[in-house]
């Protein structure tokens, strides 16, 4: 699974444990090599444990936190840095939960 390197190291050290993408690619109980940028070497894997779909804006503070970030603002900001477009009001997401392999 790829991340920009400032995620990646926040799933390397655990303060990330969810991440919001717009494909349903990933399968629960598989784990993931975790990359930080394309072509770039793994480093850590991860387990997937749940996954489901909601709009983007829903994201709750709990949800926020598991993203690695500390406010909604700031998640929001990165997500729209990130996807080069605005967050979207009604933006359809997959949600996956992980858990940290090594």
């Amino acid at each position: 699974m790829i991340f920009k390197p400032d995620l990646a190291a926040k799933v390397a050290d655990g303060t990330k444990t969810q991440t919001r993408r717009h494909k349903l690619r990933y399968e629960i109980g598989k784990d993931y090599a975790v990359q930080p940028g394309r072509g770039k070497h793994a480093i850590c894997r991860i387990r997937i444990t749940d996954v489901r779909q909601e709009r983007l804006l829903d994201i709750s503070d709990a949800d926020v936190k598991a993203e690695g970030f500390d406010g909604r603002e700031a998640f929001l900001e990165r997500w729209e840095q990130i996807n080069h477009a605005p967050a979207g009001k009604y933006e359809q997401v997959y949600v996956y939960e992980f858990e940290l392999m090594s």
